[in-house]
């Protein structure tokens, strides 16, 4: 259930990061991301955008819940 979750989360994100990488205009400025890392970042491939860890724990009833990425 941990493995399912963690790939269909990491899924989310890369879904995600593609969508603002192809409307950058918009999001990039937003996100704070400066202009100068604009063609670097819509260059690259999605899985390199973003690096983390993703923090579950089962709740009281036995639900798998993220706690924070």
């Amino acid at each position: 259930e941990l493995k399912n979750a963690t790939e269909a989360m990491a899924h989310i994100f890369q879904k995600t990061a593609a969508f603002v990488k192809r409307n950058s205009e918009l999001f990039f400025p937003l996100l704070g991301i400066p202009s100068g890392l604009t063609k670097l970042i819509e260059n690259s491939p999605v899985e390199e955008i973003f690096l983390g860890r993703f923090d579950w724990v089962f709740d009281t009833t036995g639900s798998l819940k993220l706690l924070e990425f």
